[in-house]
């Protein structure tokens, strides 16, 4: 590992991004794309590693949240199509126009700031429009703005339009009524876009959730996240998808200690050793991206391929009960995901353990923390 590299690091399976990328394709069936999301580094897996496994399987489109994003992946080769999927600063325009990226039109004012700098350019910009179903972040309404808006965008001679997508609020609900009428004013938002003489190329709106259970006959692409990297499962704790976890964080052993019965670990004496104990100290802290609950409420970890429980954390490094495992300085500590001989403690693990959100587990922090990719 480099030093430039903390005490920790996260591997990234590439081969399971893969895998999980056809399970997807093959669900969807032929008449569908995947986009890959991969904003916020590719929630963590590496978002340059993750474009370039995923563009020659057929990913036309990905998506991001800021364009330096964006722009990270033209520099560094990447030819498909690539969207912003959110609002975008003026001051980032130039970049997105010079590096054809796909930036969201939902204003009169948006869409004719994006004209103005292409043409100072002298390029056409490719843009989408983002329909406002009910999430109410950015995005146009269907009904008699958006035929105003539409009017409008036609005289601007310098954007395309190449797709037009919204975003449910509620899809992790089953067959939810909200949902289902998001989805219906998509539809209507669609039809009045087709009826304005515009064929979008990209129509998109179903999540991980809503790829699941959403029954669409609009869509060209589909539009997953969490699900992507392979944690994705119903709200009953079942998983309908052979997918494959992407993600390993790891650490080492630093210090073992023997602590006798009735001494304390760590601040504010929170672990109290009722028997005599082995308390191991590991490298690795929240400052890292540990969820300090996790540790705190005795969590489950493995040292090596033995499971065993946190006692205790601090910033930047943790404790480890090891009064029962066979190990040394040095020794690996398996924080998430897969341990060298493929024992795996799931993400979902550590978030029913915990009660956090399992995404949170797995992309904060990380700049602190190395990162190895697993071909």
């Amino acid at each position: 590992m480099e030093l430039c590299c903390y005490n920790s690091y996260m591997e990234s399976d590439v081969g399971a991004l893969c895998h999980n990328y056809k399970v997807i394709q093959e669900f969807v069936g032929p008449n569908k794309k995947v986009v890959p999301i991969l904003k916020a580094n590719a929630y963590g897996f590496g978002d340059v590693e993750a474009a370039k496994a995923l563009e020659p399987l057929g990913a036309d489109l990905m998506a991001v949240a800021m364009v330096n994003e964006a722009v990270k992946l033209r520099k560094n080769g990447i030819k498909a199509d690539i969207l912003v999927l959110g609002g975008v600063p003026q001051s980032n325009l130039p970049y997105a126009v010079q590096y054809d990226i796909h930036t969201i039109i939902f204003t009169e004012e948006n869409a004719a700031a994006i004209n103005a700098e292409a043409e100072k350019q002298g390029k056409i910009a490719e843009v989408q429009i983002k329909i406002d179903t009910g999430m109410h972040r950015v995005g146009i309404a269907p009904g008699e703005v958006l035929d105003k808006f539409l009017s409008y965008i036609k005289t601007l001679k310098n954007i395309k339009v190449v797709g037009t997508f919204t975003h449910f609020a509620t899809a992790k609900k089953i067959g939810n009524d909200f949902t289902l009428q998001q989805y219906a004013d998509f539809k209507a938002a669609v039809a009045q876009i087709k009826a304005a003489g515009i064929e979008p190329k990209y129509i998109h709106c179903q999540n991980s959730n809503a790829t699941y259970w959403l029954q669409d006959d609009i869509c060209t692409h589909v539009r997953p996240g969490a699900m992507l990297y392979g944690y994705y499962r119903l709200p009953d704790g079942s998983k309908p998808f052979p997918f494959e976890e992407t993600m390993t964080i790891r650490s080492t052993i630093t210090a073992i200690n023997n602590v006798p019965a009735g001494e304390s670990v760590g601040y504010a004496r929170f672990f109290m050793a009722e028997k005599p104990s082995r308390i191991a100290t590991v490298g690795m802290g929240y400052a890292d991206g540990m969820v300090r609950q996790h540790a705190l409420s005795g969590g489950p970890v493995y040292v090596n391929d033995t499971l065993t429980k946190y006692v205790g954390i601090c910033m930047d490094q943790m404790f480890i009960d090891v009064t029962d495992v066979d190990c040394k300085v040095g020794d690996e500590v398996t924080v998430l995901g897969r341990t060298k001989s493929g024992k795996l403690l799931s993400a979902f693990d550590v978030a029913d353990f915990s009660n956090q959100p399992y995404q949170q587990f797995v992309v904060t922090g990380t700049e602190r923390v190395g990162k190895v990719f697993k071909y």
